[in-house]
């Protein structure tokens, strides 16, 4: 069985998908930065 997505399933994707970062740009940096603070706090 192989997956075949159509152009329309891509297009919906790829417009979520820049949907998405433009909401949660920040966030990945954020949950990054976090992580690291507590790896400081811990050491």
């Amino acid at each position: 069985m192989t997956n075949v997505i159509s152009s329309h399933d891509f297009s919906l994707y790829l417009h979520e998908l820049l949907q998405a970062k433009a909401q949660q740009q920040v966030e990945p940096l954020r949950l990054l930065v976090a992580q690291y603070q507590g790896q400081l706090t811990a050491a």
